[in-house]
């Protein structure tokens, strides 16, 4: 009974709180900014930096990697050069992921490590985690930032929402997840 006490305040916050609630789950830590960052999506790739412990050949995230991409852009056509100067300097071509702790062919348990740290700015769009599975929540945040608007431009940052600059961290403590937006 407790806990259907609790949920009705978190919805309704939920439902109150603005368009930036399309984040689940929720961060606990979110700030955004003026502007969104463009995507191309013929040029966009998910990258491995080079002292990711995951790299190419790591089944769970490159299979990911394909998932997202699938799922971000599907198979339509994209024209760039509807894009305005401002936006072709936001634009960002690529997501780099460093996992810290090596573990690719392990199979997450109860205490798998899932934090992350997600942080798109005018320097970077870079993903931290500790493990394959704090990449793979970071991943599914990315993919709730990146929205198609009417015009077909695909842009990342909360969808009609403010536009941003972003730094997302997730802690797996009490909650799932924690997301920073700078």
């Amino acid at each position: 009974m407790a806990g259907s006490r609790l949920w009705f305040p978190l919805l309704l916050a939920a439902a109150l709180a603005g368009p930036a609630t399309a984040l689940w789950p929720w961060p606990q830590y979110i700030q955004t900014s003026d502007w969104p960052y463009t995507i191309s999506p013929h040029s966009f790739q998910f990258q491995y930096h080079v002292r990711s412990a995951a790299q190419s050949g790591c089944s769970v995230l490159d299979e990911a990697f394909q998932r997202y991409r699938d799922l971000l852009f599907g198979s339509e056509s994209w024209d760039g050069s509807a894009l305005t100067e401002k936006q072709k300097t936001l634009e960002k071509r690529s997501l780099v992921i460093l996992v810290v702790t090596p573990g690719c062919d392990q199979l997450p348990s109860l205490e798998s490590l899932e934090n992350y740290t997600l942080t798109i700015n005018n320097e970077q769009c870079f993903l931290l985690s500790e493990t394959v599975w704090g990449a793979l929540r970071g991943l599914e945040t990315f993919s709730q930032l990146v929205w198609r608007s009417p015009e077909g431009t695909v842009s990342m940052g909360p969808q009609k929402r403010a536009p941003f600059k972003s730094q997302v961290c997730s802690q797996c403590s009490e909650s799932w997840k924690y997301l920073i937006f700078l």
